[in-house]
C-alpha cells in the first residue's frame, strides 16, 4: 500500500512539474501590451502577481523610484549585467527588461519609465499564473536600493 501511494504522489508531482516546464515556456513566447500610454503604464491585471506604482489598490501599489535621471541609469546598468534579465527595449525615459525565473524559465516584465517630474514609475508584472509570491514586489523593492547607491 505504501509503494502504491509513493509511486501515485511521484506521478503526480511529475505531472505537476511538466506542466509548470509548458507554462514556462509559453510565457517566453507571450507578448503582453505594454509602453507609455500618456505619462502612463499599463494598468495590472486583477491578479496579485503584478505591481505598479501608478496603481491605487493597495495589492498592486508600490512606490515610484526617486533619483531621476541618475537613478534610471543606475538602475539599467545593473539590468544589462544580470543573466537572467533580457533588456528589450530602452531608451532615455523607458525600459524594459524580461526577467526569466531560474526553475521554469517563466517570464516577467520590468518597465521603468522616468516621468516629468523626474520620478521613476515602475511596473512589474508576471505573464502566466495568478500568485507571484511577491516575487515582482521584491524585485522592485530590490532595484530601489540599487538606484540608491552612488557610483
Amino acid at each position: 500500500m505504501g509503494v502504491m501511494i509513493i509511486s501515485f504522489l511521484t506521478v503526480i508531482m511529475a505531472g505537476v512539474c511538466v506542466r509548470f516546464y509548458f507554462l514556462g515556456k509559453q510565457s517566453r513566447y507571450m507578448s503582453p501590451k505594454l509602453g507609455v500610454n500618456h505619462g502612463h503604464l499599463m494598468v495590472c491585471p486583477n491578479k496579485p502577481n503584478c505591481v505598479s506604482s501608478q496603481m491605487d489598490a493597495d495589492r498592486h501599489r508600490v512606490l515610484e523610484i526617486e533619483g531621476g535621471q541618475a537613478a534610471f541609469d543606475q538602475i539599467r546598468k545593473h539590468l544589462f549585467m544580470q543573466p537572467a534579465v533580457q533588456v528589450m527595449r530602452e531608451d532615455q525615459r523607458y525600459i524594459h527588461a524580461v526577467y526569466t525565473t531560474k526553475l521554469f524559465g517563466f517570464a516577467d516584465d520590468l518597465e521603468l519609465y522616468l516621468d516629468d517630474d523626474d520620478r521613476i514609475q515602475v511596473r512589474s508584472a508576471s505573464r502566466v499564473g495568478y500568485s507571484d509570491m511577491n516575487a515582482n514586489r521584491k524585485r522592485v523593492e530590490a532595484l530601489r536600493e540599487i538606484a540608491a547607491v552612488k557610483k
